[in-house]
């Protein structure tokens, strides 16, 4: 238990790092560089999800069969027979491709945003994705209100208040320091765009991924499935570019901007999905809150920027909200599965009882006969 609690601790610690070098990167890349290329950056970073399908091999090798020597097709095998045991192939193809562009947009959205605004303002705004995940299962899934107490529903209302007063905060104190952007409506459009569209994947991913996808291991296939269908189809996003479409030298800045920016996406969704896996949800959603303040570090001690009193307490507002969002979600999930645990046994006894009953019959019927 002790070696698990390290080694997601360590997965934790490399999901920040990544997502912040991304940050860091897209942002020299956009400010300094000609080369504009944000849809083809989140183009190749998405593609790259196909290297999914390694990390799936890998968690099929250390949990399901215990050996290295596992064929790498045994993963895709298994989730393609589940899958298509509640989809047919057209309509699994078709629910692979809707949810590459659900996540495609809000993504090259992001990545423009970054050019106009600071990472720490980005990285609070993508925060309140969690406030709409709980708006719109409000508002989509009203079920989950019956036979709640009051007091349960003004918990998570004052978190969502929380979060979305503490995005305002840390706006007011990147507003001070002069890194807001230049005030255009578009940055802020942008912005918003992504925790929105983002909150509408989790859900439907969610929804999809619960039926299709037994564990981790699908997860990471379906994902790999994802970056075959962003390759395949998201390509005329590219003409949105200002560049033409272009793959430089390696060795070039260019392309250290543009692939590494993909293996540290890589990297990113590797150690999330394998974490996910080792340490549940739960853990792995409150560590990511730690993204701010590492953003907000990272503007202090690389760029000279002192941090404002509001940003601060922004901070400390939407890391407050949003684990308090992710412990009440955890907890529903929780009752819910404590209530169908009883149902299942209930249902099991009844099937004992109507088999003891036919057998009683059964046996009255050979005493019948004799």
């Amino acid at each position: 238990m002790k070696y698990t609690l390290i080694l997601g601790i360590f997965l934790v610690f490399v999901q920040l790092i990544c997502h912040q070098i991304q940050n860091e990167m897209f942002r020299y890349q956009e400010t300094n560089t000609t080369f504009s290329v944000p849809v083809e950056g989140i183009y190749m970073n998405h593609t790259w999800l196909v290297f999914l399908w390694f990390g799936a091999w890998v968690i099929c090798c250390y949990k399901r069969t215990k050996t290295w020597y596992t064929s790498p097709i045994n993963p895709l095998r298994k989730f393609i027979k589940n899958a298509l045991e509640h989809w047919s192939i057209h309509e699994l193809i078709f629910k692979i491709i809707v949810l590459e562009w659900i996540m495609f947009v809000p993504n090259v959205a992001w990545t423009m945003s970054v050019e106009r605004v600071s990472v720490t303002l980005s990285i609070a705004t993508q925060q309140s994705t969690c406030v709409f995940v709980y708006l719109f299962t409000l508002c989509c899934f009203k079920e989950i209100n019956k036979g709640k107490k009051p007091t349960s529903k003004i918990i998570p209302a004052l978190a969502v208040i929380s979060c979305l007063f503490g995005v305002l905060l840390v706006y007011f104190g990147e507003e001070n320091t002069g890194d807001v952007g230049d005030g255009k409506i578009s940055n802020y459009l942008l912005l918003s765009v992504n925790p929105v569209l983002i909150a509408v994947f989790d859900l439907i991913f969610t929804k999809w991924s619960n039926i299709i996808c037994q564990d981790v291991e699908d997860i990471m296939c379906l994902m790999g499935f994802m970056g075959i269908a962003c390759c395949i189809t998201c390509w005329p996003a590219l003409l949105v570019d200002d560049s033409a479409f272009q793959l430089p030298w390696p060795r070039t800045m260019n392309g250290f901007l543009l692939y590494g920016n993909s293996v540290f996406a890589t990297c990113f969704n590797f150690s999330f999905m394998f974490g996910l896996s080792l340490m549940g949800a739960l853990f792995i959603s409150v560590g990511s809150v730690l993204q701010l303040p590492l953003s907000a570090i990272t503007d202090l001690f690389f760029y000279n920027q002192p941090l404002d009193l509001n940003t601060v307490f922004g901070c400390l507002f939407i890391i407050g909200g949003f684990v308090v969002l992710t412990f009440v979600i955890e907890n529903n999930e929780t009752i819910e599965e404590q209530k169908q645990e009883p149902v299942k046994e209930e249902e099991g006894l009844l099937e004992e009882e109507g088999l003891l009953e036919e057998g009683g019959l059964l046996e009255e019927e050979i005493i019948d006969d004799i």
